[in-house]
């Protein structure tokens, strides 16, 4: 007996019933059932007569049918004063056999039948086991992404969803299973938003809306959904599937956008509606000058060259402060080389001890460096730290101030302390240092901050240029304690390029 086949003698002549059992009963499970009962037991084949099938054919049809594509034969065993069968009871026989022959063929025709059902069966079971691969697959794939997921019915209720809509929304399952989806929008939003999602969908289209998701305790967080319509095989609505991507960080480059268009006009304001008054103060500084000899005028001179002085770094923190959007490879050596010969005095000097390339804007970073050498230049010569105070640049801009361009140029490039500046490496970026004084460890954490200054001539915004500029590339900056004392600047988060 072949185990776990099952035979079903569904014969309703005692003698045919009886030879069919004889020739099957050593290799079988079989198993014999009243013709005339309302109700059949499970089989993997059934031999049936015509009163039996004609009885029956709608219950094996059904069997057949929900089989999951498993074949299930039927064997119709015609006896010698029964001709053929109709059409409609055709359909559920899959071979006959004529009972003069049961004994010679009846066993036979059995085997081939449930081979083939075996074939069938190992060939479902596969496709079971990649289906459920493949739902593994996508489950996995589902819990790994990093928006919001879930699918909800033609109602709006929710059927099903991933693990970021419990971490993100606050809610169990339990509680989202009982829960709708426009529960997780304000209120004031949710008619309008199912009015247009509704829409979109009789329409066979998606729909993408930014509305905040309000989670379990209330709190709201800016979102993008983009819902598409779901169908059934009959190609009837049968919901919708949606994604939810925070878009904080969108915002927030959003207003930063919006901030840096401001300050980009505050920039041309100054530098058109503020530097023209000074020119002309100059110039009017200028004649006087040539008509009396007063200390007075010296103090003018001054004030004006104080002015230029901070609109050249209200200028440049309004523009270095804006994010980099383009970088290349730059070449950390030359950068510094460069920067140097912009602020080089006659006693200090410069070691570098690097030949890394950077991703960064090459000007940006220069401007960087300038600041950071210029404030080691200046604190070693005067005791000062804020870096604020840059070459006059008022002769490029239209003034005719001379005075003031001269004398703020001497200070760095024929003046300055005997220091050393050394730019280096670090693990995740580089460093700026010098041999001067240092600063305070209880003076680090402000050193950035805009106005900081402990010289009567700087400006404060040396420090703070430099700090905008490394966080507009996304780097970090600390300052310490060089190995000789002096100040030390770091740099890390630095991105290099790709060997």
């Amino acid at each position: 007996m072949t185990d776990g086949l099952q035979v079903l003698v569904l014969v309703d002549d005692d003698a045919a019933r009886e030879r069919a059992v004889a020739a099957l009963d050593d290799r079988y499970d079989v198993v014999v059932a009243d013709a005339s009962e309302g109700t059949l037991p499970e089989f993997d084949l059934c031999i049936a007569d015509h009163d039996a099938l004609t009885h029956h054919y709608e219950t094996i049809l059904e069997r057949k049918h929900d089989s999951g594509g498993v074949f299930l034969p039927c064997l119709f065993l015609r006896g010698e004063s029964h001709g053929g069968l109709p059409d409609w009871e055709l359909a559920t026989v899959d071979a006959v056999v004529s009972l003069s022959d049961v004994a010679e063929t009846l066993a036979d025709r059995v085997d081939a039948l449930l081979d083939h059902r075996a074939r069938t069966v190992e060939l479902a079971e596969q496709k079971r086991r990649e289906l459920r691969q493949q739902e593994a697959f996508t489950e996995a794939a589902i819990e790994a992404l990093p928006d919001l997921f879930y699918v909800f019915d033609t109602d709006g209720s929710l059927q099903r969803w991933n693990g970021r809509a419990r971490e993100i929304t606050g809610y169990d399952d339990d509680e989202l299973a009982r829960m709708h989806t426009l529960d997780f929008l304000p209120e004031a939003d949710r008619d309008g938003i199912a009015r247009r999602i509704e829409a979109a969908f009789r329409a066979g289209e998606s729909y993408t809306i930014e509305v905040p998701l309000v989670t379990r305790d209330g709190t709201t967080i800016p979102y993008e959904f983009k819902v598409a319509p779901l169908w059934d095989p009959d190609g009837e609505l049968s919901g919708g599937v949606g994604i939810g991507r925070d878009i904080t960080d969108r915002r927030m480059r959003q207003e930063l956008s919006r901030q840096n268009e401001r300050l980009e006009q505050f920039a041309s304001i100054v530098s058109h509606d503020l530097r023209n008054p000074i020119a002309v103060a100059n110039g009017f500084l200028d004649l006087a000058a040539q008509d009396c000899d007063s200390p007075h005028l010296d103090r003018v001179d001054g004030a004006l060259d104080r002015m230029e002085t901070l609109i050249d770094d209200l200028l440049a923190l309004a523009r270095q402060g804006m994010t980099v959007d383009d970088v290349e490879p730059v070449s950390l050596a030359s950068a510094a080389t460069g920067a140097w010969s912009s602020v080089a005095s006659d006693t200090a000097s410069l070691d570098v001890v690097t030949d890394r390339a950077l991703l960064a804007d090459a000007s940006r970073l220069q401007q960087l460096l300038e600041n950071l050498f210029r404030n080691s230049v200046e604190h070693g010569s005067t005791g000062s730290r804020d870096g604020g105070s840059r070459p006059d640049d008022s002769v490029e801009h239209g003034s005719t101030g001379n005075r003031s361009a001269q004398r703020s140029g001497d200070s760095v490039e024929h003046g300055g302390a005997d220091v050393t500046v050394t730019v280096g490496d670090l693990e995740e970026g580089f460093y700026v240092a010098d041999d001067g004084p240092g600063i305070p460890a209880d003076q680090r954490d402000g050193v950035f901050e805009y106005g900081y200054t402990t010289s009567d001539d700087g400006t404060g915004f040396g420090l703070a240029i430099v700090r905008q500029i490394a966080e507009a590339h996304g780097w970090s900056v600390a300052v310490t304690e060089s190995d000789s004392g002096g100040a030390r600047f770091e740099f890390t988060g630095v991105d290099r390029p790709l060997d």
